[in-house]
């Protein structure tokens, strides 16, 4: 699953119903909220934000539509900043207009670049990953400090399971994956059974609803009739088979006729997994 800055891939992808695990990352990340240097990088990103005229409000947006908007007014607004002729002529003033650069120079208009432009947060999570060794490469770190500062939320954004469609690398059937952590719990997955039917019905052999074949019986009776007169190549005064069936059954069914007999083989064939011949 790629986030590439947007929550709208992490909200589909989990459940609505998430039973809060009290585990190692949960308090650690608990810690980390009520700590200094967090709180203070926190403030200094959103206050960049406000630098820059892309305010994010500290409770978070209340919906993912509300964060796509802000997020296309926050790219329109780095892009106009990045060409305006204030910023060029401040990177100028550093490099003199040099193909070459020194260190101090480079360095200088990294620094410009970070205080000028709205803030890269991708990094500055990054930076704050690390500054606490958690792993960046956990994504459910870096989903949590997007949920946290966009959205206002305080927990994990994680799921208790996960669910992936996968193809069988033998037979290339398409296979629905359900893959348990060591804090699943029978109630993670009874409560999210709507969240998983949803890959459930991508899968070749999905039934919805289950319903008993009421006429079973009588349909099988009428399909095994033509089946077997197919196979004898008989026919009473060389009518089709729907007639002979017709005049066999006629009274056992008297509510039967002609243009169903056809319709009851084609869909009981189908239904059994065969098909009609003849």
């Amino acid at each position: 699953m790629v986030i590439s800055h947007t929550l709208e891939g992490v909200t589909q992808k989990l459940p609505k119903k998430q039973r809060t695990v009290y585990n190692q990352p949960y308090y650690q990340i608990q810690a980390m909220i009520r700590d200094s240097w967090f709180i203070e990088r926190i403030n200094w990103l959103r206050k960049r934000f406000e630098e820059v005229s892309c305010p994010v409000p500290i409770e978070g947006f209340a919906t993912n539509d509300e964060y796509e908007a802000w997020r296309e007014t926050y790219w329109n607004r780095y892009s106009e900043m990045n060409q305006g002729e204030e910023y060029k002529a401040k990177q100028l003033a550093i490099s003199g207009g040099k193909e070459k650069l020194t260190y101090d120079e480079f360095m200088a208009l990294e620094d410009l670049r970070d205080g000028y432009l709205p803030p890269m947060y991708g990094g500055v999570f990054r930076e704050i990953l690390e500054h606490y060794k958690l792993d960046h490469k956990d994504q459910q770190f870096k989903y949590f400090l997007e949920f946290y500062v966009f959205r206002g939320r305080q927990e994990l954004p994680q799921s208790n399971f996960s669910v992936r469609l996968a193809r069988h690398h033998k037979t290339n059937e398409l296979e629905l994956l359900i893959k348990l952590k060591g804090f699943t719990k029978k109630e993670d997955i009874m409560a999210s059974w709507d969240f998983i039917a949803q890959d459930q019905k991508y899968l070749p052999d999905y039934q919805g609803k289950s319903k008993p074949w009421v006429e079973f019986e009588r349909d099988l009776e009428i399909y095994n009739l033509y089946k077997q007169l197919h196979q004898d190549g008989k026919r009473n005064n060389k009518d089709p088979y729907d007639k002979v069936i017709m005049g066999k059954l006629h009274e056992k069914y008297d509510w039967l006729e002609l243009s169903l007999i056809r319709k009851i083989v084609e869909r009981t064939a189908e239904r059994l997994g065969g098909k009609v011949e003849g």
